[in-house]
């Protein structure tokens, strides 16, 4: 691949990593979520998708500039990505176990 590709690349991925960073925001304040906005617990979903996208910018960001920072926050993203799904099972599996118990 040449310079010019790279760059294009480049460019295109952290473009697109802004645009995550503010569907993500969206997401956050938007009523509709994976786990109802019920205080803290609903608030789980929000937090883990915008700290994913976050890292995603910051990995983005930093691609060729700074070794070290795209490697920690690629490792940090990924990390925050598989919790998340862990936990938002985890509170939607406790959810649905309160609700058999209560019907």
């Amino acid at each position: 691949m040449n310079n010019m590709q790279r760059s294009s690349n480049s460019k295109t991925s952290k473009i697109l990593a802004w645009i995550m960073m503010v569907i993500a925001m969206a997401y956050g304040v938007s009523p509709v979520d994976i786990v109802p906005d019920v205080p803290v617990v609903g608030w789980v979903d929000d937090f883990f998708v915008n700290a994913i996208a976050i890292f995603n910018l910051i990995q983005r960001l930093s691609d060729g500039v700074k070794s070290w920072l795209y490697t920690v926050s690629k490792t940090l993203k990924w990390l925050f990505f598989v919790v998340g799904v862990v936990v938002v099972l985890l509170i939607v599996l406790l959810g649905a176990t309160i609700v058999n118990l209560l019907s």
